[in-house]
């Protein structure tokens, strides 16, 4: 994962959010196919260790960073290693639970680099202090980076919530089924790496509301914008409440097999 935090601060913001997702939800499809593959013992003691360093590791180096977008590098790498829980879960109910979570990662991170793109051309600033008075200038913003923030980090009421309940509900299964200790050791560290996380997601939403603005310049958004950061946002919330819609979807279209 080292080339991502330099990658993703040098290059265009649209471009990142591509690149942010893109690659997961190839890796992953694959990773789906060869799921049986890994009911191999060595396999999934291997997997299980990569996913708790992903975990702990992109979250440690989130915690120093100052810049946005390298934050969100590090958090990528994050979502990664709680995505490989579903394939050490490795059942019908894991495959299920990937597809989701990469449904609403989506959503998350299109929105959280779209924030970015919209305050870094305002402030010509890409760090975390450039958030600054976010929600004395424009309270819509600064309230839907808040949701995004919330959904990123796993808590109620946004959609982010829901993927990891069903993530780590699938683990849990997976734990009940075989008795492996290595599986209770990964789900104890997601539990503990989704509180780590609380510590930087909700530091831009902590600038925004927070902190003075020296800007005199006012934050105009775009009627296109707006409706963009809208549809992100309803859907964040709509699929906490109503998540049986997404799997319902992912039934439909097999894209959990």
């Amino acid at each position: 994962h080292s080339w991502a935090p330099d990658v993703y601060e040098g290059t265009p913001t649209p471009i990142v959010a591509f690149f942010s997702i893109a690659p997961k939800a190839l890796a992953f499809s694959v990773l789906i196919k060869l799921m049986p593959i890994f009911e191999i013992d060595i396999l999934k003691q291997v997997l299980t260790a990569i996913s708790i360093v992903s975990m702990t590791a992109g979250n440690l180096l989130a915690l120093s960073q100052t810049n946005a977008k390298r934050l969100l590098s590090y958090s990528s790498v994050s979502h990664a290693g709680f995505l490989l829980m579903g394939i050490v879960a490795g059942n019908a109910l894991g495959a299920a639970n990937i597809v989701y979570y990469l449904s609403v990662y989506v959503l998350m991170n299109f929105s959280a680099f779209h924030l970015i793109k919209i305050v870094a051309r305002w402030k010509d600033d890409e760090t975390l202090e450039g958030f600054s008075g976010l929600g004395k200038t424009n309270p819509y913003l600064a309230t839907s980076l808040l949701i995004t923030m919330i959904s990123l980090t796993g808590l109620p009421p946004a959609a982010g919530f829901s993927a990891k309940l069903f993530m780590f509900a699938g683990v849990y299964e997976s734990y009940k089924i075989t008795n492996n200790l290595s599986i209770f050791i990964m789900l104890m560290a997601g539990l503990l790496n989704t509180v780590l996380s609380l510590f930087y997601y909700l530091k831009m939403p902590f600038y925004a509301f927070f902190r003075g603005n020296n800007e005199n310049k006012e934050l105009q958004l775009t009627l296109g914008e707006k409706a963009f950061i809208l549809t992100l946002n309803a859907l964040l919330l709509l699929f906490f409440f109503k998540p049986d819609w997404v799997f319902s979807i992912i039934k439909l279209t097999k894209l959990e097999g």
